[in-house]
């Protein structure tokens, strides 16, 4: 008998995403939530001892377990490239025209030829009315032993629960985050499907970009890689 191998979209452990937040197949609503960066290297002594001694008032400070995600990419300045391109082309005075191809020539260098990467860090928050399920939400994700789960049933009043709760959490992160001068942000459901659409799908998200408009896909984003 010939095997049937499960679809990739049974793969996803992400069930629904809904009022901005991610909705697991395991039992767990979830926020995300988008942190500033801090150059620590650029600060001064004094201050880099500051933001360390904040950060383990924050950690000291918690009463409810999160996860830290910091997710890495290649710089992509096709864009910026092709508007400097354009502008090259518009200008009438030579050593200008030679400045900006100057210009673009070292950018592209700089960041594509040298491979610059660029970091975003997260915040995962989670909510789950039962115990049952100890993953991490990243682990959570790709785990193989969740293949044949069954989709997650909830009601109403089971998710407004699971916003109230996990907006009292934010608001508890931003006034602790907030001493650390970092400021927290979070994704609405464009920005979170962007997110895993990325993950999923990182060398076509490189050159293809979502549109805004979620509504518009009538196929599931994540799809099988076959012929």
């Amino acid at each position: 008998m010939e095997e049937i191998l499960p679809s990739t979209q049974s793969r996803v452990k992400i069930q629904e995403v809904k009022d901005d937040l991610l909705i697991l197949k395991d039992g767990r609503f979830v926020m995300i939530v988008q942190a500033s960066a801090v150059n620590f290297d650029l600060l001064s002594e004094a201050e880099q001892d500051a933001m360390i001694a904040a950060y383990a008032e924050v950690l000291n400070s918690l009463t409810f377990p999160i996860e830290i995600i910091i997710h890495t990419r290649r710089m992509d300045i096709t864009n910026y490239l092709l508007y400097l391109e354009s502008y090259e082309r518009q200008q009438i005075n030579k050593a200008l025209k030679n400045q900006i191809a100057y210009y673009r020539n070292f950018i592209k260098q700089l960041v594509v030829e040298n491979n610059v990467l660029f970091k975003k860090f997260y915040l995962v928050i989670p909510y789950q009315t039962s115990e049952k399920n100890k993953l991490g939400f990243v682990e959570s994700l790709f785990d193989r032993a969740l293949n044949k789960q069954k989709v997650m049933e909830y009601s109403r009043a089971e998710f407004e629960a699971a916003k109230q709760n996990l907006n009292e959490k934010i608001t508890e992160l931003r006034n602790l985050f907030s001493r650390m001068g970092v400021k927290l942000t979070q994704l609405k459901n464009p920005e979170i499907i962007e997110l895993f659409y990325e993950i999923y799908n990182p060398n076509q998200a490189a050159k293809q970009h979502l549109i805004e408009t979620m509504q518009d896909y009538t196929v599931p984003i994540v799809q099988p890689s076959v012929e």
